[in-house]
């Protein structure tokens, strides 16, 4: 009996080892290739763009803030008590493949108290447009990321499958859910 006990006791922590192993191994890697909405007068990408990847859909968890009995949820919508139907209008959109309009960036800044918490990894983009989001558990996520100047404007909001092994995901004006570009560039004297 005493050696059964040993025996076990010794191979529950091995099991345990492989199966930690075996989980470190079916972590995938997404690199993203971006083409950040330019100026005609441009000839590079800029970078210093940013990516987060969720494990929700900050429309939807901006159309139902109120709903549940989560007190960040609450305040935000005794807050800003139009947001919701904001959700709304932005999510019935996306879903008829309208684009969106710029009430994007306001939705955005109102319920980050309710997306910000659900944030997995954020990355910025190099000047070739190019990031990557390492290690990630299999699942789905939203890759959500937007351009805010006086010259251009843009917003993604992906989901995406991840399992094992390497994603690319390439984002550029036909993709975005909200793209503005304005021709020139203000000069600066």
């Amino acid at each position: 009996m005493k050696r059964q006990h040993i025996l076990v006791s010794l191979l529950l922590p091995a099991l345990v080892f492989l199966c930690d192993c075996h989980a470190l191994l079916r972590r995938a890697d997404v690199e993203l290739n971006v083409q950040v909405p330019a100026t005609a007068d441009e000839r590079e990408p800029r970078g210093a763009v940013t990516f987060h990847l969720l494990d929700a859909d900050p429309i939807t968890l901006a159309m139902r803030a109120g709903d549940d009995e989560n007190e960040v949820s609450e305040m935000v919508h005794r807050e800003h008590p139009k947001l919701r139907s904001l959700a709304g209008l932005l999510n019935a959109r996306r879903r008829e493949a309208y684009s969106l309009s710029s009430d994007v960036f306001l939705l955005l800044d109102q319920s980050k108290p309710l997306w910000q918490p659900r944030v997995v990894q954020t990355v910025s983009i190099d000047r070739l447009g190019h990031a990557s989001f390492r290690r990630l558990k299999p699942g789905t996520y939203w890759i959500m990321g937007y351009v805010r100047e006086p010259w251009a404007e843009a917003f993604w909001l992906q989901q995406l499958s991840v399992g094992s092994g390497a994603t690319t995901v390439a984002l550029n004006q036909s993709n975005a859910l909200y793209s503005k570009i304005v021709e020139a560039r203000p000069k600066f004297e």
